[in-house]
């Protein structure tokens, strides 16, 4: 399986300017790990991905959850994370992957009861290369549709995601470790997830027609503040 992080309160506000429609996304935002059958790590600074064999079986299994209740049409989706200086097993060039799951309760996941990527088609599959630097980026969604449509097609609920090998694994085991939000030495290295759509009542007053606007969710930020300008939704990035 694999590994999942915890659960933090994450916060977006856009600001009301000069008749400017506003709109609000408020959810909980997880990252976290879980050894297949064991513990929850939710607390730690990096998320572990681990699977065994060959055959890929998991071992460990990393978890990102938001809250999508507040997005109705999504354009854009993103997830960037930032892998440490300690694969194992990576010789291989196995295949890391993206997958939608079912949602749990971060405060009673286990590694017993946490949701299975077993049988389920990836959102998205990345090849990891032989040597990763402490800094790479992995980065899916983005001109690869994929999240995307999978946001979309959890929109009005909760979005869950997992990570895992899936293919071309070590004979022993391949593992990967990531940043997590709780890495504070370098934020930029933490998970970085933005959401782009449209939210329900976000209309102008001139037009009552949707407004287009970014949620970006940055992992241990708290409170974003986004403002619209003039009809255009920007928002503040952080570069690796």
């Amino acid at each position: 399986m694999k590994n999942i992080s915890r659960l933090v309160l994450v916060t977006m506000l856009l600001a009301v300017t000069s008749g400017i429609a506003s709109a609000a996304f408020t959810g909980p935002y997880v990252d976290t790990w879980v050894v297949v059958g064991g513990a929850n790590n939710p607390s730690g600074k990096t998320l572990w991905v681990q699977d065994s064999l060959n055959t890929c079986n998991d071992s460990q299994i990393i978890y990102i959850q938001f809250d999508a209740s507040q997005i109705q049409t999504v354009t854009g989706a993103s997830l960037t994370l930032t892998a440490t200086p300690d694969p194992i097993g990576v010789d291989t060039t196995p295949k890391l992957s993206l997958y939608g799951v079912a949602d749990f309760d971060p405060a009673t996941l286990t590694g017993s009861n946490a949701p299975t990527t077993a049988g389920l088609t990836p959102i998205q599959t990345l090849s990891v290369p032989p040597t990763t630097n402490n800094g790479a980026l992995f980065t899916f969604g983005g001109a690869h549709d994929g999240l995307r449509a999978y946001v979309q097609s959890q929109a009005g609920g909760v979005v869950t995601l997992a990570l895992s090998f899936s293919a071309d694994c070590n004979g022993i085991n391949s593992q990967m470790s990531f940043y997590s939000q709780r890495f504070t030495t370098n934020p930029a290295y933490q998970p970085q997830l933005a959401i782009e759509g449209t939210k329900p009542n976000a209309v102008t007053v001139a037009t009552s027609s949707a407004e287009t606007v970014t949620w970006p969710l940055y992992a241990g930020l708290g409170a974003v503040a986004l403002v619209v300008i003039a009809g255009l939704a920007v928002s503040r990035r952080r570069t690796a």
